[in-house]
């Protein structure tokens, strides 16, 4: 470690926990791609106490021998806006104590609490600073029914977000931004100046994990008997059922493709439990015995995908969502699963197009699920394996993100 001490010290912050689902697929893979073109990195996070104690000997192993200090700090959620202050407070204090001790010449900041300590680090200490802005958080919590605009503490929070907001982009030395569609956006806000330098990065997939040549035969064969999946046509849903997934349109499609298919089966890989996606299944006349649900560590995923004859998901198509890049599209993707998805959510649609990666609707109501069911029926226009799988390589890869990442550090951590 001390003979490494030159090396381009950069302090990371997410307010995700490594531990987190998120933290495992979308920060540590850059993280390790990028020290190993000789990066050194701390990392300051907020862990969740029951993915931090299931989780953080994974994260140790993985960061064990490299150039990675890891300093996890509790993720605070109670009394909402409090709690993000209190997390805001000790993250500030803690790079103020790191930088006296071991100079960083660079914070990279995931999303907007991280961002605030990004700005302040820059003004106090002149470090760089990257804005990896993640989405448009303040509108999220809008759109996500989170924040009530009626509520004058939410009005007051939410305008200050949005100060914040425009003060990161302003001051970034980067801004990376998910979508070619939120970089649109963001160009016709007012303030905005040519002087921001923006790279587009989406979420990108580790196609060495989610590839079809690293699937076990005899492992796959033992999942397909314990969920009692042969001779069925599996409709995949991977990821969580809050907020902003529309779970009752997906069950209204699922009974569509029930209709076509009858020996169709409806596979939850979520952190959800059983009884609450059955309840939903049930509200919507799904019986208990189409449905599977399962959790899985990250390992396990591509193995549920593998499974898979098709995976469904529907986002709630909402502003904030232009800037939404769904991690589980370049998951499903990458395991060569056809994917049945709804337009107006980032660049998506423009992505499972462009791929021949499967169908997307435009409307959720019967006649847009019945149409999108012919497409799959004679897929040949809407399902290429090998072009998906080269588009993949080409755009999600964690090799072109770690690349993206790269082109940013060499021009600006110097």
């Amino acid at each position: 470690m001390h003979s490494n001490e030159n090396k381009k010290h950069v302090l990371y912050i997410t307010y995700d926990g490594l531990t987190d689902f998120l933290g495992q697929s979308q920060v540590l893979p850059y993280i390790l791609g990028l020290e190993a073109q000789g990066y050194r990195f701390s990392i300051l996070s907020f862990e969740k106490n029951e993915k931090f104690s299931a989780n953080k000997a994974i994260i140790e192993g993985l960061i064990q021998q490299r150039n990675i200090r890891w300093y996890p700090k509790k993720y605070h959620k109670r009394f909402s806006i409090l709690a993000t202050l209190w997390d805001l407070l000790i993250g500030v204090i803690f790079l103020i104590r790191l930088h006296s001790k071991d100079k960083f010449q660079g914070v990279h900041c995931r999303s907007y609490i991280p961002a605030i300590m990004g700005l302040i680090s820059k003004k106090i200490f002149k470090t760089k600073f990257i804005f990896d802005m993640r989405g448009f958080w303040a509108d999220e919590r809008i759109d996500g029914g989170l924040w009530n605009l009626k509520n004058p503490i939410y009005k007051t929070v939410y305008s200050f977000f949005k100060w914040i907001e425009k003060k990161c982009l302003l001051n970034a030395d980067y801004v990376v931004t998910l979508t070619t569609e939120s970089y649109r956006e963001m160009q016709q806000w007012e303030y905005m100046t040519k002087t921001v330098r923006f790279k587009i990065i989406p979420c990108c997939v580790d196609t060495e994990l989610f590839s079809l040549r690293n699937i076990a035969s005899d492992i796959l064969l033992d999942k397909r008997k314990a969920l009692q999946l042969e001779n069925r046509i599996v409709v995949n849903y991977l990821g969580s059922i809050g907020t902003w997934y529309m779970i009752d349109e997906m069950f209204e499609f699922f009974k569509c493709f029930k209709e076509q298919y009858a020996n169709a089966m409806f596979l939850f890989v979520t952190p959800e439990s059983e009884q609450d996606v059955l309840k939903i299944a049930g509200k919507h006349g799904v019986p208990g015995s189409d449905i599977r649900v399962v959790k899985a560590q990250r390992k396990e995923v591509p193995y549920y995908l593998a499974l898979s004859d098709y995976a469904l998901f529907f986002i709630k198509p909402t502003y904030s969502k232009k800037s939404s890049s769904p991690t589980k599209l370049a998951e499903i993707m990458a395991m060569g699963v056809p994917v049945v998805c709804n337009a107006d959510v980032g660049d998506v649609e423009t992505q499972v197009t462009e791929a021949r990666a499967g169908v997307v609707i435009k409307s959720f109501e019967k006649q847009s699920y019945t149409h999108a069911l012919q497409r799959i029926k004679n897929n040949a226009d809407a399902f290429q394996k090998e072009t998906t799988l080269s588009y993949v390589n080409q755009h999600f890869s964690l090799a072109t993100g770690v690349s993206l990442y790269s082109e940013i550090y060499s021009e600006i951590i110097l």
